[in-house]
């Protein structure tokens, strides 16, 4: 009777640390960057627990990285008034203006 008691104690915690886990999972796919898991012990959840907290970490720091390189991109952008990313008008130093293209072969002026 106590061994079953044991069996069934153990089965009840490992399903509540895996139903934890999967509740952090949902927040994180949710947007919860701030989510972890609490581990402590050696088994397969805790290793899975370990691995998910890495993981969590690995996106915040891309998420910080992108958010910096876009602050910066958008400073670049603001330096010079009437700039464009993606045009800027041609000078008489910088050469013939491009030309567009309708067709490959046939070219508009």
């Amino acid at each position: 009777m106590i061994l079953i008691h044991l069996t069934w104690s153990s089965i009840d915690s490992s399903g509540a640390r895996v139903r934890e886990l999967a509740d952090k999972a949902k927040r994180f796919a949710e947007g919860d960057i701030s989510v972890s898991i609490k581990t402590q012990s050696e088994d397969e959840i805790g290793v899975l627990g370990r691995t998910f907290n890495y993981m969590v970490e690995c996106v915040t720091e891309a998420k910080t990285t992108l958010q910096q390189e876009i602050k910066r991109k958008s400073a670049l952008l603001e330096e010079e008034p009437g700039s464009s990313f993606f045009w800027k008008e041609p000078t008489a130093s910088s050469g013939p203006r491009p030309v567009e293209v309708d067709f490959p072969g046939q070219y508009v002026p």
